[in-house]
């Protein structure tokens, strides 16, 4: 999983570069507010999962970062936190 496809690809499901937890990036992930985000996502890794396997983001299906790179929500759950974007 190539950083730089990895970001490519991120930015272009997420609409931005990282990840950060605020009230944008709750409603885009999990079409809610931050704290039903932090409560459903305990640390880090859980958060990284949330963002590899999410296939709803913003109202309209798309393909996980994992489909999208043939491995595991938890692989790229991994690539994700090594390349900082979580």
């Amino acid at each position: 999983m190539p950083e730089k496809q990895v970001r490519k690809k991120f930015l272009a499901i997420f609409g931005m570069e990282i990840f950060e937890i605020n009230q944008k990036s709750a409603e885009t992930l999990l079409h809610n507010n931050v704290d039903t985000l932090l409560f459903q996502v305990k640390n880090r890794r859980g958060l990284a999962r949330a963002i590899a396997s999410a296939t709803q983001v913003r109202n309209r299906h798309v393909y996980s970062l994992a489909e999208l790179f043939g491995v595991s929500n938890e692989a790229m759950a991994i690539r994700l936190e090594e390349i900082g974007i979580v």
